[in-house]
């Protein structure tokens, strides 16, 4: 009978546990939504980019070869990834390094469905393929009129684990740096992600620990350039 008791008393504890850890997240995601809502798009824009704040003009469109480059998506990630692995903010697209407003038209054009709608589950499913399912909704897309142009507005929630960009066996791990984002190489990330995460990594479908992580990240030749 004792025994029962104390099993139930620790289920009870691990029950109360979890709803006050799941409690203590809520509170902060509300926080960080909130704070990053009370940044109008203008503001964001006239500010420039930062350690929170990303520019791009476009997605697929590529304005100085004048055609679609699948290369842009690549950055779209690599911002994505590397503001959850630092504190969450904030990725304007349809707004070039320059603050100058250049719309979302040229990229709709590239889509089957040519809206709003077919642009944020394009950027979903950009996510979704690249970072893994699990973090998409820690991606908010929103869209927004400033003057003549509509511009998107991705809000990126900070990750509870480290996100990485898979590419053909290899795990990229980003990080928002300044007002640029960069790749870690292999000494970097396995000092930042236990001090930023814990002792563990994690990947998009289960753990890797750190010494997985380093033979991940040294299958490739760092880079330390910004985007």
């Amino acid at each position: 009978m004792t025994g029962a008791f104390a099993l139930l008393g620790a289920a009870l504890g691990l029950g109360f546990g979890m709803y006050h850890r799941l409690l203590a997240r809520h509170t902060r995601v509300v926080g960080f939504l909130e704070a990053e809502l009370a940044r109008s798009v203008t503001s964001l824009v006239a500010a420039g980019e930062s350690e929170d704040v990303e520019f791009k003009a476009s997605a697929r469109w590529d304005f100085d070869r004048d055609s679609v480059n699948r290369e842009l998506e690549h950055g779209v990630v690599r911002t994505i990834a590397g503001l959850q692995n630092h504190t969450g903010g904030s990725l304007l697209l349809g707004v070039d390094d320059a603050g100058i407003i250049r719309g979302l038209q040229r990229d709709y054009q590239t889509l089957r469905r040519s809206d709003r709608d077919g642009y944020e589950r394009f950027l979903t499913e950009l996510v979704r393929t690249r970072l893994g399912g699990d973090v998409c909704p820690l991606v908010h897309v929103t869209f927004h009129r400033v003057g003549d142009h509509e511009i998107c507005r991705v809000i990126v929630e900070p990750s509870s684990r480290p996100v990485y960009i898979e590419d053909h066996g290899t795990y990229r791990f980003m990080l928002r740096t300044g007002n640029s984002t960069r790749e870690l190489d292999v000494r970097e990330a396995t000092e930042y992600i236990p001090r930023r995460f814990g002792t563990t990594a994690h990947n998009a479908t289960g753990t890797k620990p750190r010494e997985q992580l380093s033979r991940s990240i040294l299958q490739h030749p760092s880079s330390r350039g910004s985007l």
